[in-house]
């Protein structure tokens, strides 16, 4: 399978059929992060965002007073 990654669509096709494979795309996630061709919108982080605040609002008890800061 091959996965395109700043290649237009044209040269694309152009590789799959001389390596004799079939197009890919990007549809997993790493680190929490959905992994595609274009640039991470806002609402991309947001599930990554909420995971970081419940982990710290759990050891926030824990930090000084700087350390919260």
């Amino acid at each position: 399978m091959m996965v395109p990654i700043n290649l237009p669509d044209g040269k694309l096709d152009i590789l799959a059929g001389t390596f004799g494979c079939s197009k890919g795309t990007l549809a997993f996630t790493y680190l929490g992060l959905p992994l595609h061709t274009e640039r991470p919108k806002a609402q991309d982080y947001l599930p990554l965002i909420s995971k970081c605040e419940r982990r710290l609002s759990g050891i926030s008890s824990l930090l000084s007073l700087a350390g919260r800061l």
